[in-house]
């Protein structure tokens, strides 16, 4: 009961067609085993935090500047004009984009927004923010549980 030759030499072929087979199609498994990856959103940087972290400690250095002011003045330390050219200091260093807002929005020219017009800005950001959000990035689903 010895195998001839030929038979050897298809039994050498099939294992070896065998052996690679399953070192390809093991590899592949390997890789579509999704489950055990990490989640992107896990592990993506976010990049809105530290905008709105920016923001907030502005809106913080603002008010903590403009409360001084205020209690330069209740000390007499300051008059009322030096204030109110040390809060058109401050505006004009604190936010510049403050004068294109209002060449924007303001519709009767007299330097300030009214409730009408910080209506209509916040209207225009929103639609904006709408705007971004349908361009090129993909909605998350919501998370099943």
């Amino acid at each position: 009961m010895t195998a001839t030759i030929p038979e050897n030499k298809f039994m050498k072929k099939y294992i070896t067609f065998i052996i690679a087979a399953v070192l390809v199609l093991g590899a592949s498994a390997a890789q579509a085993d999704h489950h055990s990856k990490p989640k992107k959103e896990a592990t993506a940087k976010k990049k809105a935090a530290p905008n709105k972290a920016k923001a907030a400690e502005a809106r913080k250095m603002y008010a903590a500047a403009v409360k001084k002011i205020r209690e330069a003045v209740k000390a007499g330390k300051l008059t009322e004009a030096q204030a109110k050219k040390k809060y058109a200091e401050l505006r004009s260093k604190m936010a510049p984009n403050r004068q294109g807002l209002l060449k924007r929005f303001d519709k009767n020219k007299d330097g300030k927004l009214c409730d009408n017009e910080k209506a209509a800005m916040r209207k225009a950001m929103e639609a904006r923010k709408k705007q971004q959000r349908g361009k090129g990035k993909k909605r998350r689903r919501p998370s099943r549980k």
